[in-house]
């Protein structure tokens, strides 16, 4: 007697399916790099619903005012980096994809250092250096760039808050402190939780 299987993605829904996983490889690339940078409190959404003409994104805003320090647009700039890393890492075969995927981040990163660097030839160190450090932070946390795609491709859209926590539980951390900084942050927003039964 034979088994009954789940049909496999053929044609067009399997490349879907591949383009939704290289996008959310892609996108927990740019929420893992703000993460290891302290920079992921600006992030209060990660999705990869297509919208607008892009894939993906990581939606927030940035704390920093007009001004950016070189160090401040480093974090930055390797973050836009990083996701094209995790990208390539996911599926080596499709660097060139990805690189053109990745154009916007480039061309927001190029922006950002030709307004911290005047000179073309420390421009082209400082990216040098912003995208080695990208793929270095993506190889480092690989398990949380992976953990958080596996939650992408089944939720689609997650809140800056749950996207710290599986990063935080990936990387083998305590969630409970994660969970305790939600708790505050809301009881200052809204007031404390109420536990147990309302009366």
């Amino acid at each position: 007697m034979k088994k009954a299987s789940a049909p496999k993605p053929r044609g067009k829904r399997r490349l879907r399916a591949q383009r939704r996983e290289h996008v959310a490889h892609h996108e927990a690339g740019h929420y893992v790099a703000a993460y290891f940078d302290a920079m992921h409190d600006s992030i209060f959404r990660v999705t990869i619903a297509p919208s607008s003409g892009v894939a993906g994104r990581n939606t927030g805003e940035h704390p920093l005012g007009e001004e950016w320090s070189a160090r401040e647009a480093h974090q930055v700039v390797v973050g836009l980096y990083a996701g094209y890393a995790a990208e390539v890492r996911f599926d080596p075969s499709r660097e060139r994809e990805a690189r053109l995927c990745a154009s916007s981040d480039d061309e927001i990163a190029d922006a950002l250092l030709r307004s911290i660097c005047k000179a073309r030839t420390e421009r082209w160190e400082w990216e040098q250096l912003s995208r080695s450090r990208a793929a270095a932070v993506i190889v480092e946390h690989w398990h949380a760039v992976t953990a958080l795609a596996r939650e992408l491709l089944d939720r689609t859209t997650l809140e800056g808050d749950e996207a710290a926590w599986i990063v935080a539980i990936a990387e083998g951390k305590r969630a409970k402190r994660n969970l305790d900084e939600y708790r505050r942050r809301r009881a200052v927003a809204l007031g404390p939780l109420r536990v147990g039964p309302r009366t």
